[in-house]
C-alpha cells in the first residue's frame, strides 16, 4: 500500500459546534466541528492507532477525518462533499488499487 502522511487527513483549524458529548483527557469532544471552509463534520469515534501510538491510516474509512488529539469526524452527509474529501478518496482508492495490483504494502 502506498503511504501518505497522516497530515493529509487532519482537519486544520476546526471550531467545535454542537453539544459536548464526552471528554478525552481534559479536552471536550464536540458532537460536530466546522472547518475553515465552512464544512460540517460529525464525531464518529477515536482514530485507530498502531502499537507505536501512531494513527493507523489503513483503518480510517473514506470520508473520515482526524481532528487532534486523535478524534475521527465524518463529513455531515446532509451538507454535501468538500474538496478535501475528494482528495482523500482519490489517494485512498489509489492506495487500495495498488495493493490489489500487488504493490508494496
Amino acid at each position: 500500500m502506498r503511504s501518505f502522511p497522516t497530515e493529509y487527513l487532519v482537519l486544520p483549524r476546526t471550531s467545535d459546534i454542537g453539544p459536548t458529548i464526552g471528554y478525552i483527557g481534559a479536552r471536550p469532544i464536540a458532537e460536530r466541528v466546522l472547518d475553515q471552509w465552512g464544512q460540517r463534520y460529525v464525531y464518529c469515534g477515536l482514530a485507530p492507532t498502531l502499537p507505536s501510538g501512531a494513527i493507523n491510516l489503513k483503518l480510517i474509512r473514506l470520508g473520515e477525518w482526524i481532528v487532534e488529539p486523535g478524534l475521527l469526524y465524518r463529513l455531515d452527509s446532509q451538507i454535501g462533499t468538500g474538496h478535501l474529501q475528494s482528495f482523500a478518496r482519490r489517494e485512498l482508492e489509489s492506495s487500495r488499487q495498488s495493493t490489489l495490483d500487488g504493490g508494496e504494502e
